[in-house]
């Protein structure tokens, strides 16, 4: 067989492999199992009304902060919706008009992220969270972090001062009162049962963690709820497929030049070494077509993007500016009734149970009221079909 031969040969399996690439990189949102509160309200532990003012809390350190072009601070900055109920990102830049255009970005090295094949990876993650808030202005992350904070400082060893809730409609964070009304049906009775479940898991992970030596319980809480609200998943199988294109073009390149000196039939020492270099390629090739779930991690900026199930957003890991950057079109914008345009990004398809417990929202439901005891009236006559 000569060299040409084999070429066209593994044209196929060559395609194959690009056609991976570009799927990994290319379809991010559906893919990224995205957690995040749609509807950044933001009410302190205890309390049972909307605080406008709290809302905007660390947004002005997270500006001065922001690592990416100064001019995204001004197309797409925090802003207030529902008359101040609601803190999201509003577009200034683009119209509904506006397609496939890339928005902002953050470089990678600024955004907190853990292998998501850790069994404890939440763990993992609330831990840095809550070690890089508490180094306060010492912290690269001290912007994200006073976002996450409110402005409010977490201060360590076992301080038990505890920032306002990233999502204060959360199921867990219902009084028993409210979850009350659950209690009637057997679809109520699950989401009961669900969340005594997560928060036992929670407490037993943390008193099985070294984290219990520096942060109280209440702190610990406070960092798995914004993991578990605003983290994206599956995100590091687009960066190393893009970052490893290279080195995989250069080991294919040895490939072919190996079989074609076999296939030469030299008989010389040298193929020897040829035959073990593409033993040893072996193992890369096979990882290649491993299933990997990749990394969870927090994207400040991109993860103050309320939901829109119908949004068609797209994040994508650029290894040239070794950035993540969000693409949108004109579904991922929409007038608000205080008439600014606010930006929105899918999250997938979620179940109804899982949307109430971690987040506090249910699609396509916008509340009508400022109270958050009314809202959560309405949330659960919503998700009991009352």
């Amino acid at each position: 067989m000569r060299f040409d031969e084999l070429f066209i040969y593994l044209i196929p399996f060559l395609f194959k492999l690009t056609n991976s690439f570009v799927y990994q990189i290319g379809c991010q949102t559906r893919q990224q199992r995205r957690c995040r509160h749609s509807g950044n309200y933001n009410t302190s532990l205890n309390s049972n009304k909307l605080d406008v003012v709290s809302s905007m809390k660390g947004v002005d350190e997270f500006n001065d902060w922001y690592p990416g072009d100064p001019k995204t601070i001004l197309s797409f900055p925090h802003a207030l919706f529902n008359g101040g109920a609601l803190r999201g990102i509003e577009c200034k830049q683009l119209s509904e008009s506006s397609i496939d255009h890339e928005t902002l970005s953050i470089p990678a090295e600024y955004c907190l992220s853990v292998p998501y094949d850790d069994e404890n990876w939440d763990v993992t993650l609330a831990t840095k969270i809550l070690k890089e808030c508490g180094k306060g202005k010492l912290s690269s992350y001290y912007g994200y972090c006073q976002l996450l904070c409110s402005g409010e400082q977490i201060d360590g060893p076992l301080k038990n001062n505890v920032p306002p809730s990233t999502a204060p409609n959360a199921f867990r964070r219902w009084k028993n009162d409210e979850k009350a009304m659950f209690e009637s049906s057997e679809k109520g009775r699950q989401l009961l049962t669900l969340s005594d479940r997560q928060l036992k898991s929670w407490k037993q992970k943390y008193l099985e963690s070294d984290i219990k030596k520096e942060f109280t319980y209440e702190q610990f809480e406070w960092a798995m709820e914004a993991v578990h609200s605003r983290a994206f998943k599956g995100l590091s199988s687009a960066k190393a497929a893009a970052t490893s294109i290279p080195l995989v073009a250069t080991q294919f390149v040895a490939v072919l030049g190996g079989a074609y000196g076999l296939l030469q039939g030299n008989n010389s020492g040298d193929n020897i070494a040829i035959a073990c270099a593409l033993i040893a390629t072996l193992p890369l090739v096979f990882n290649l077509f491993t299933e990997d779930r990749g990394d969870v991690a927090m994207l400040p900026y991109i993860d103050s993007i309320n939901h829109k199930e119908s949004a068609n957003s797209k994040i994508e890991y650029d290894p040239l500016s070794k950035s993540f950057s969000l693409t949108i079109d004109n579904s991922c914008l929409e007038e608000n009734v205080d008439g600014k345009m606010q930006l929105f990004i899918s999250y997938g398809e979620r179940s109804d149970a899982e949307l109430l417990l971690n987040y506090g929202f249910l699609n396509n439901m916008e509340s009508s009221f400022n109270e958050v005891y009314k809202q959560r009236i309405e949330l659960a006559e919503t998700y009991l079909g009352l």
